[in-house]
């Protein structure tokens, strides 16, 4: 179905909705080899859907989202490629809530993984869409400096410095009702971003 795609991007959306749910379940599944085929077919899918894609999107970026955070090398790398595929293929804007949400809630291991596509999509919006960056970035990024692990920390850091690269002093404005040792970190990522521009 994904490589005859031609039909495909014609389908009536209830028959969309079905193949998607079925995927993401397959995503999920427990037999490695079922995933990680599942993972290749939906990175097609989304390649020859692009933006009708959207039908499916609450339920497919959690379920690629945990694949990132997954202890099997196999299925981490071709979710990283499905997810590659789907930040490739569709609109940022139908992207970037579902990323944001899902980087501030996944598995720590993941959690790196979904902050640089989230950057990727924080980025392309940021020009032309600011609001949706301010409206679920940025609430993503202050929500993980919460997070005082190594992997976490990290994220939150990268997230952080991407993020004062696109706003400048603007994110220490919006920082303002966090802690104090928090506003610290974001006035740091701020400083650090405007001497390295």
């Amino acid at each position: 179905m994904a490589q005859q795609h031609q039909g495909l991007a014609a389908a009536p959306e209830a028959q969309l909705v079905e193949l998607l749910d079925s995927m993401t379940a397959r995503i999920s599944e427990g037999n490695a080899k079922v995933a990680i085929q599942a993972l290749e077919t939906v990175g097609a899918l989304f390649h020859c859907l692009r933006g009708r894609c959207n039908v499916g999107l609450n339920t497919l970026i959690p379920a690629l989202a945990a694949t990132l955070g997954s202890s099997n090398d196999k299925i981490r790398n071709v979710g990283v490629k499905a997810t590659d595929a789907l930040v490739e293929s569709v609109d940022p804007a139908l992207l970037i809530q579902n990323f944001a949400h899902c980087a501030s809630h996944s598995s720590v291991r993941g959690r790196p993984l979904l902050v640089e596509r989230l950057q990727v999509l924080a980025r392309a919006l940021w020009p032309a869409r600011p609001t949706l960056v301010l409206k679920h970035a940025l609430p993503a990024a202050f929500s993980l400096l919460n997070d005082t692990k190594g992997d976490g920390r990290a994220a939150a850091n990268t997230l952080l410095m991407g993020l004062a690269r696109l706003m400048g002093p603007q994110l220490q404005e919006h920082a303002s009702g966090l802690q104090p040792v928090l506003q610290q970190r974001v006035s740091d990522a701020v400083a650090l971003a405007m001497n390295n521009q």
